[in-house]
């Protein structure tokens, strides 16, 4: 026997020995988000909504006298103003129509004449005079109809506006029966309505601010603006709220008119930005709005609670300040909300945390 040949049991013996007094450690697969607690700052008294511009007034121009269209006065889309020719339909027939129910006015007032003298004369009786007259009544009645068709193959734009494309071609018939009878629409956009909702807790703001009574409402100053306009360049004033809040939204229908000059930049359908000033300052919860998620039960948010566990805490949300929204129930000023990092988060599990502080709003 080699006198190394000891030496190997005890090598291996060594070897063995270190490895059992070496352990694998798990890998910690805990995910890293950022927390922030959610900001409580004073607002400076505003309402912000969202609403629909909307024509101050509209009106579908229709062929009220049958006929075919002679002639079309103006160019599609275009202004016109209050009396402006927009249409022309033969008024060859509704003359005649005139003349014709003109002779039969006269004759009924000669015959209605004769039986006056025949009854003075004891040669007719009252029942063939009052016949008579009633014969006149209604031709007269008749002829002032023929006449106004005859007025009508002449439309007018009733008031200034922008009007739409025509809906009728000249030498289209229109106004009789099965056809086509609406030949275009007109719009007035200057000045146009904003409508909006606002709800039960907005409505009580206004009142509690002192500048409104609720049947004055109607006086109170609304801003405008479109999406991408900054700040809120157009200035209204509110001409119509509801008297009563609807039970069952807790909202108020509401709505501004506000002045959209000659380049008539609010265009109806489009969606508008609506500020409203109370100069209330109250203490008020925000979290961006890209922390809040939804689902058809409740919108919620991710935090982490004392222990490091991922939590989902439903919420009830408010009004936008910018990118920022408002909590007004469902967390507290302590929480730890997850603002960063929350796709790799899983409700249940542990996460380590970076605190962060939220940035202010710009209506801070």
């Amino acid at each position: 026997m080699s006198r190394f040949h000891w030496l190997v049991p005890c090598a291996s013996a060594l070897v063995l020995a270190g490895c059992g007094q070496r352990q694998t450690m798990p890998a910690d697969t805990a995910p890293t988000v950022i927390v922030a607690h959610p900001r409580i700052t004073p607002m400076s008294g505003r309402i912000e909504l969202t609403g629909t511009v909307a024509p101050s007034a509209t009106v579908d121009l229709i062929a009220r006298t049958a006929g075919t269209i002679r002639s079309k006065q103006f160019v599609d889309g275009s202004y016109v103003t209050r009396g402006q020719l927009l249409f022309r339909i033969e008024p060859d027939s509704a003359d005649a129509q005139v003349e014709l129910n003109a002779a039969r006015e006269r004759q009924a007032r000669l015959d209605y004449a004769r039986q006056r003298r025949l009854l003075a004369q004891d040669a007719a009786a009252v029942a063939d005079v009052e016949a008579s007259k009633a014969n006149l009544d209604q031709a007269a009645a008749n002829t002032r109809l023929a006449r106004i068709a005859l007025r009508n193959t002449i439309v007018r734009a009733p008031f200034n506006g922008f009007i739409g494309a025509s809906l009728a071609d000249v030498g289209a018939y229109v106004g009789g029966a099965g056809a086509p009878a609406k030949l275009a629409k007109l719009q007035r956009l200057e000045p146009v309505y904003v409508a909006f909702t606002l709800g039960e807790r907005d409505v009580l703001r206004i009142l509690a601010s002192g500048k409104a009574a609720h049947s004055a409402m109607q006086d109170y100053p609304v801003h405008i603006a479109l999406q991408g306009e900054s700040g809120y360049p157009h200035i209204g004033r509110l001409d119509f709220a509801n008297k009563a809040v609807d039970a069952a939204t807790g909202s108020l229908q509401a709505r501004a008119v506000v002045a959209n000059g000659p380049r008539a930049a609010l265009l109806p359908g489009l969606f508008a930005k609506v500020r409203i000033e109370t100069g209330d300052a109250a203490a008020t919860m925000l979290l961006p709005a890209r922390t809040i998620q939804s689902d058809p039960l409740s919108d919620y948010v991710l935090l982490l609670d004392a222990k490091g566990i991922v939590q989902r805490r439903d919420i009830r949300t408010g009004r936008e300040f910018g990118r920022n929204r408002e909590v007004l129930a469902g967390l507290t000023p302590s929480d730890r909300v997850i603002v960063e990092g929350s796709a790799s988060a899983r409700i249940g599990q542990t996460a380590h945390a970076r605190l962060t502080t939220l940035p202010a709003t710009d209506s801070e």
